[in-house]
């Protein structure tokens, strides 16, 4: 199905597509051929994914393009695979409700493992509007969709084979229990990232994308490791824009 959708969605972006991309706060860290794949595939998850608004709130075109075009950010190098297993996208305008054993909790996003995704459009437009804060929940929960993608959500993507397993390992779980011991005064990964591995791969990812300059000076061997798995280093691209 991939090649067919990739064959499908080949050519010029249309208008839509274009002008929505063009207004993304990170566009201009994209070469022309990543802003072109980027519609590429986030035209394919349109083509898959199914759409729907919590208590009557309309979904509509460019609602569903931000969010699409977020997610698709962060498989740019991956290809669409690692999302091949989803297939259903609910917005609420404020927070989701879940009720547990410890009361009502209150959610901006939730990411379920048979493919299902959650989030909220007030958060989403915080996140999408500064791309400087470290805090975007599209990025979040999505991580949460590549790290299940092997089958086990453990805070561990499918990095590769044993050697890049084995790095992994060393320099994000050396960078997470920093984050729980909470060594540095000034943390920049949110401290619920040190609730677990996997929030904690989850909250890195959105500072690897929203900070990643900070991140790269502050902790080289995580930011090395999350280059490795998405293949892309927005510091560079980043200063290349800074000059």
């Amino acid at each position: 199905m991939q090649r067919i959708l990739e064959f499908r969605y080949r050519g010029d972006p249309p208008p839509e597509w274009a002008s929505d991309v063009r207004r993304l706060s990170f566009a201009d860290m994209l070469s022309e051929a990543e802003q072109r794949r980027l519609v590429q595939l986030s035209r394919m998850f349109e083509s898959v994914v199914r759409f729907d608004g919590r208590h009557g709130l309309e979904v509509e075109g460019p609602m569903r393009r931000v969010i699409i075009l977020h997610a698709c950010r962060l498989i740019l190098a991956l290809g669409y695979e690692p999302y091949r297993f989803v297939h259903r996208v609910t917005i609420a305008e404020t927070t989701f409700v879940l009720e547990t054993r410890d009361g009502v909790v209150r959610l901006h996003g939730a990411a379920e493992s048979s493919g299902h995704l959650a989030l909220s459009w007030s958060e989403v437009e915080t996140g999408t509007e500064w791309d400087d804060d470290g805090r975007n929940v599209v990025y979040h929960e999505f991580a949460h969709v590549l790290d299940g993608y092997d089958g086990v959500v453990d805070g561990r993507p499918d990095v590769g084979g044993e050697r890049e397993r084995a790095i992994w390992t060393e320099a994000v779980g050396s960078a997470y229990q920093h984050r729980r011991r909470g060594k540095r005064c000034r943390q920049l990964i949110d401290k619920y990232g040190a609730t677990s591995p996997v929030e904690f791969f989850a909250e890195a990812t959105e500072v690897f994308f929203e900070k990643p300059i900070e991140m790269a000076e502050q902790d080289p061997a995580l930011y090395e490791a999350l280059k490795d798995y998405f293949r892309q280093d927005p510091a560079a691209d980043l200063r290349a824009i800074l000059g």
